[in-house]
């Protein structure tokens, strides 16, 4: 992902996404193309397998998936963009499925949008309703299937993830003309997010303010991922090891000018003479720069952690994103 347009996120899902495609960093098209794209063209109906399913940090994996779509693309003077629905054993668009949307940018289809899920809750068989951002990006190949990858991010506590998968498309038949898919003509342009700048790698410094010291500076890879519209964007940092690998992750939402991240620290006791415990929680925050860049070569932000409870306190100190490079 080193050019603008190669990091605008797409994907496509089996299950319950909500219709979004993104561009992390490229200009909305205005000019009618001249002639149509190579591989701008993605009509019918497909077979997708995704998987298997990887773990950024862990070696935890997942299984394939597989599933069945239908296709209808259109190329105009806003660009080329398809609609996209899962359909069932009739070839008909499931019932309850909302339509995604993929915009044709840089010789690759991209949706980018969330999913609704569940997560375990460690120690227990119980499990949570949580929320993803998935991504994909599909290139299409000269046999004609189209080959990508699958991100998915999870920032909220206790559902986070960061993991990665495979994807292969191919092509399996024509759609029923009766088959009822939204006019992908009809669609508005997508609209770069100036959060697509925050990309590449970077040196991330920590200072505690209470003794005015900086941690060891660690260093990450950075990602970003936006819906179409621009509006809100999914960025994942993966903390690097000394031997360069990811040894931790951390996922953070923009919108409204800010990335941030809100995770929890679990129940700590109170200091004597005051009884009971305090529950923990860290607030990650980054403002936008003022004005935006692409590169984003600084992005300085605050995390402050708070305990609520019988004996509240507030500490913040100061964190930085230096960029280093692509």
């Amino acid at each position: 992902m080193t050019s603008r347009a190669t990091r605008m996120a797409a994907a496509l899902m089996a299950a319950g996404l909500v219709g979004a495609c993104t561009s992390t960093s490229s200009p909305t098209s205005t000019a009618p193309p001249s002639t149509t794209p190579p591989g701008s063209s993605l009509n019918g109906i497909y077979a997708i397998e995704t998987g298997p399913y990887q773990e950024y940090v862990n070696p935890k994996t997942r299984p394939v998936d597989s599933y069945t779509v239908a296709f209808r693309s259109a190329c105009t003077d806003k660009g080329c963009v398809a609609t996209e629905s899962s359909i069932g054993n009739d070839d008909k668009p499931a019932a309850g499925q909302p339509a995604r949307i993929f915009d044709f940018i840089d010789g690759n289809w991209r949706w980018a949008g969330d999913v609704e899920g569940t997560c375990s809750q460690g120690g227990s068989d119980a499990t949570l309703d949580a929320r993803y951002f998935k991504s994909m990006s599909l290139s299409p190949q000269p046999d004609g299937t189209l080959t990508g990858t699958l991100v998915t991010l999870g920032g909220d506590d206790p559902c986070q993830v960061a993991n990665h998968a495979p994807v292969r498309v191919t092509r399996v038949g024509d759609v029923d003309p009766g088959v009822s898919l939204p006019d992908p003509s009809s669609l508005v342009a997508p609209v770069a997010s100036p959060a697509g700048g925050l990309h590449g790698a970077y040196d991330y410094h920590y200072t505690d303010r209470r003794f005015g010291t900086e941690l060891p500076v660690t260093r990450a890879r950075v990602s970003t991922y936006c819906l179409r519209t621009g509006t809100r964007c999914s960025t994942l940092l993966l903390i690097l090891n000394d031997d360069g690998k990811p040894g931790k992750f951390q996922v953070l939402t923009y919108a409204d000018q800010h990335w941030t991240q809100t995770t929890g620290g679990g129940d700590a006791p109170c200091t004597p003479p005051l009884g009971g415990t305090a529950t923990k929680s860290v607030v990650t925050d980054f403002p936008l720069p003022d004005p935006p860049t692409d590169p984003i070569a600084r992005l300085a932000g605050v995390e402050t952690t708070k305990w609520v409870g019988p004996c509240p306190a507030e500490r913040a100190n100061d964190i930085l994103l230096s960029r280093t490079g692509d």
